[in-house]
């Protein structure tokens, strides 16, 4: 796991680009970035799908998991770090409740808090 030593910020969309919220990256293990979460204007209206996803672990009702992750998938969430113009999709989004955030990117983050 790499504790990154400067925050990275990044902005979290739909496939439409829809505001769904803002993530301080705190750290990143093999491509997974973790962080905290504030929802966005749009956010509301895609809530009860992350919700559903955490409701289904902690309740450990697997059998629905994979549905509560299509579901979300389907959403098509793009991720763009504070001062670059492009967004790039995000794989395997997990928003909690208490505003855990974590995904999978393409785009890659050093230890020093830069996206390349």
């Amino acid at each position: 796991m790499s504790i990154l030593t400067m925050p990275i910020i990044m902005y979290v969309s739909d496939a439409s680009g829809q505001d769904l919220g803002r993530v301080q990256i705190e750290t990143n293990e093999d491509g997974r970035l973790f962080g905290t979460f504030e929802p966005g204007s749009e956010y509301p209206g895609v809530e009860p799908i992350f919700r559903h996803f955490a409701d289904v672990v902690e309740q450990h009702a697997f059998s629905y998991l994979d549905a509560a992750e299509d579901a979300i998938a389907r959403l098509g969430i793009t991720i763009q770090f504070d001062g670059q113009s492009q967004a790039h999709p995000a794989k395997d989004v997990q928003i909690y409740p208490e505003g855990e955030f974590s995904c999978r990117s393409l785009r890659g983050v050093e230890s020093n808090g830069t996206a390349h």
